[in-house]
């Protein structure tokens, strides 16, 4: 077995140093058994994911955004190359959200969230005769990903396309204009995130030996708008003369009435240290400015800056990160159990003065369970050496244009990865 460069890297190392909107670069390791792997997308615009309004209440405060389709469907191209060895033959592929390492010359796919069993891409062999190197090039299959499998999980890794459309939100609220503006017009926007292709090449007779390719791509977003989107108008009661229970448009006390933990809480499996990004919901009534507190057990954790509220934005939102801290060895895989509360306090817009103590809004229990993560490879150079790590380019190419295919056959049944609990 030949040597491994390595160097220790995290999931948002990795999505930091990757993620940008040029050409693909791309991490690669790679067994003896296996001489280099490509892996790439078809080329054109790709609307990855479509986002609508799907309330028939064209109040603001009944927005409910959801995705059109389940899945998130990628057309990858891939080949894998086996080593110069005529006694070498393919033997299988698979293909990943996210990424992986190799560890003792097979996949260590603990950080991604989803694979496919069933991938079968191109594949160049060594005969050892007077034909060389032979191609095998197959049609691509779109890898289909549920998207459900990929919204929980480390931030640089889980795609959740109704929480980005949320981002982007509050950045549009941030620079003075209305929620009901955002949700009226059509909004696009990408996130890079890593896909894997991983081989495996086999020495008859004896074991098959692992290589993996994982490369950031970008993912497209698109939220069609909905122009019936209105303001909800605030209701106070009328004055003097008025039936009971009739209301009028009008302005009310500031007060925060609802502040809650989102309901699906992002618990976290993976390697540390990272974060994870929570969010808390909020109404209320009125005009004014907020300051949220989190606490985990009796321990401040975040301390929001100041953010304007308008009552008639309707149900907002905000996120926070929380630390996911490295362990000591003896505490992997050991799941502990963090109880948060989130507090609020604010002043109207009329108000000088803060007041003095935050109100208790809500409380939540939130997961996390540090992963082993090993140390793939990063090499820097295209120099082809086994257990390198390659940058995108400047690699030989198959005669061939491979193209990675994922069966339609049912894969055989894997082992579920362990809950948190």
């Amino acid at each position: 077995m030949y040597p491994f460069k390595t160097l220790c890297f995290s999931v948002g190392a990795l999505a930091a140093g990757l993620a940008f909107s040029g050409p693909a670069l791309a991490q690669a390791q790679y067994s003896e058994y296996v001489d280099s792997i490509q892996l790439s997308r078809a080329e054109g615009i790709h609307i990855d994911v479509v986002l609508q309004n799907t309330s028939a209440n064209k109040d603001l405060n009944a927005v409910n955004i959801q995705p059109k389709s389940n899945t998130l469907e990628l057309d990858l191209f891939g080949h894998i190359k086996c080593s110069k060895d005529k006694k070498i033959e393919s033997h299988k592929a698979r293909a990943y959200f996210g990424p992986v390492n190799l560890v003792n010359d097979q996949i260590n796919a603990t950080t991604a969230l989803y694979e496919d069993g069933a991938a079968f891409p191109g594949f160049t062999l060594w005969t050892g005769n007077l034909n060389g190197w032979v191609t095998e090039a197959n049609e691509d299959i779109p890898f289909s990903i549920p998207l459900a499998q990929i919204k929980q999980g480390p931030p640089a890794v889980r795609f959740d396309p109704v929480a980005e459309l949320n981002k982007k939100l509050q950045a549009h609220i941030g620079e003075g204009k209305s929620k009901a503006s955002f949700y009226q017009k059509e909004q696009f926007f990408t996130v890079q995130r890593p896909i894997t292709l991983a081989g495996w090449c086999k020495r008859s007779p004896g074991v098959a030996k692992a290589g993996y390719r994982t490369v950031m791509m970008a993912l497209t977003i698109r939220y069609e708008g909905d122009p019936q989107v209105k303001e909800t108008p605030v209701l106070s009661p009328k004055i003097g003369g008025q039936q009971p229970g009739q209301f009028q448009v009008g302005d009310q006390p500031f007060k925060i009435t609802s502040m809650t933990f989102q309901p699906d809480m992002p618990h976290y499996v993976g390697g540390c240290p990272d974060e994870a990004t929570i969010r808390v919901d909020y109404i209320g009534q009125g005009r004014g400015e907020i300051r949220i507190r989190v606490n985990d057990g009796g321990q401040t954790i975040y301390d929001s800056p100041k953010i304007a509220f308008d009552a008639k934005d309707g149900k907002q939102s905000h996120d926070f990160q929380i630390a996911v801290p490295k362990p000591p060895q003896h505490q992997l895989n050991q799941t502990k159990h963090h109880n948060l509360k989130v507090y609020v306090r604010g002043k109207g817009e009329e108000e000088q003065f803060w007041p003095a103590h935050y109100q208790q809004m809500d409380a939540a229990l939130w997961k996390h369970r540090c992963t082993p993560v090993l140390n793939p490879v990063l090499g820097g150079a295209n120099t082809g050496q086994k257990g390198g790590y390659q940058q995108g380019g400047n690699q030989a190419k198959p005669a061939v244009i491979p193209k990675l295919r994922l069966n339609t056959a049912p894969a055989k049944p894997r082992p579920q990865r362990a809950p948190v609990n």
